[in-house]
């Protein structure tokens, strides 16, 4: 048998030992799980004590062991920066601004409990800052249309009690108000009037009107604000707050001629009530002033009988409280003489025509003529309108206290 020593045996024992370690490496490389400690990376010993060669470094470090094999589950660090899930951060961390934020969420799902809880709180953050700052201003806005989302949706108490919290805000700080607190007035006016559930007076009706106007008087001259400080004006004349009427139909005065100037018919209507006004003052000469002005007018652009008989009729008023009862009674006369031509007239200004009539002959002592009128007046059929309402509550008045 031929022998298996010499250099032929080493060349051969040789080979299969590489075979063995390229086999191992390949095996380490597709990561194949090992139930014992690899080997090491500096190859198997031969039997002439040199490292065998596996392609690779002899000074290539060990390899991983199982605790650290990539079968095993890796920390987060491993993919980069970790996050948490998201939290909701509590109400006293959120800023005014998030809270309006969630209370428009809120108000989308007709949550108006929660809304109205979270603009509460915006409300309270701001509320150290003036009233006429934007952003306590724009939550007030915010507020009041949810008051009014309120009565809308059925929570008449709560819309109640979000009004009554943002009338009071607005008492204090006028300059916060603006366009919203007007619709909010109107509203409430409208609702509380028509109800059961309060006992609403003029002089309350007065307080929410005069809110807003005072509230509007922060701003520029807007026509609705005209309309607003007319209405507010003739209010206050017939409740008796004359200082307020005044400072309303002055602002309405100022406030058409920057906005409409144009409009001279809208101007003599204004000096009319702002000569009814001073007279109630007791400012004779811009009542006179006035009623002659917005007669002058009339004239001017021809008006209709109606007009220029109630711009004579103020006038004659004048004359009348200043007891020249001759004029009163001439200009009176006159513009009665013109109301019973058959021309077509407003009921409301043949009152005011026969009333100023009535006035006159009182103040003259021709009480006989006086009744007559007085009576006239009052047959005449009230018009839908707040204005011919007072107008008649007014010479029902006279008309007692001269009987």
């Amino acid at each position: 048998m031929k022998s298996f020593s010499g250099r032929p045996f080493r060349l051969a024992l040789s080979v299969v030992l590489v075979g063995l370690s390229l086999s191992w490496t390949a095996c380490t490389n597709l990561n194949y799980p090992a139930n014992e400690l690899a080997p090491s990376a500096v190859g198997i010993e031969t039997d002439t004590g040199t490292p065998a060669d596996t392609g690779t470094p002899a000074d290539t470090g060990p390899i991983a062991s199982p605790s650290t094999s990539p079968t095993t589950s890796p920390s987060p660090s491993q993919y980069g920066i970790p996050e948490s899930l998201p939290t909701e951060p509590s109400d006293e961390t959120l800023e005014w601004h998030e809270l309006t934020r969630l209370s428009r969420g809120h108000r989308l799902q007709g949550e108006f409990g929660e809304a109205n809880t979270r603009l509460a709180q915006a409300a309270l953050q701001l509320a150290p800052l003036p009233g006429g700052n934007a952003s306590r201003r724009a939550v007030f806005s915010q507020r009041a249309r949810l008051a009014r989302e309120l009565f809308l949706s059925g929570e008449a108490e709560a819309g109640e009690l979000l009004s009554d919290e943002l009338f009071a805000e607005a008492e204090s700080a006028a300059a916060i108000g603006g366009a919203s607190l007007v619709d909010l007035a109107r509203d409430t006016i409208e609702r509380r009037s028509e109800g059961t559930n309060f006992d609403f007076s003029e002089e309350e009706e007065l307080r929410l009107l005069s809110l807003a106007f005072r509230s509007a008087q922060t701003g520029t001259a807007t026509r609705a604000r005209v309309n607003l400080g007319f209405e507010v004006a003739s209010l206050a004349l017939h409740v008796g707050q004359v200082e307020l009427a005044r400072d309303a139909i002055d602002q309405s005065v100022l406030d058409a001629r920057t906005t409409n100037p144009l409009d001279l018919d809208q101007e003599a209507s204004l000096k009319v009530y702002k000569s009814r006004i001073a007279l109630a003052q007791g400012d004779f000469q811009t009542a006179e002033a006035s009623a002659t002005g917005a007669q002058r007018i009339f004239e001017t652009i021809d008006a209709n009988l109606s007009s220029r008989g109630v711009g004579e009729a103020t006038l004659a008023d004048v004359f009348t409280v200043r007891g020249e009862t001759d004029r009163s009674l001439e200009l009176a006369r006159a513009g009665y003489a013109r109301s019973q031509q058959g021309e077509k007239l407003y009921e409301h200004a043949r009152r005011t025509m026969i009333g100023a009539l009535a006035r006159a002959e009182a103040a003259a002592g021709l009480l006989d003529d006086a009744r007559i009128h007085y009576r006239e007046a009052l047959a005449i059929p009230v018009e839908d309108s707040a204005l011919d309402e007072r107008l008649t509550v007014l010479i029902q008045r006279e008309f007692d206290a001269l009987n």
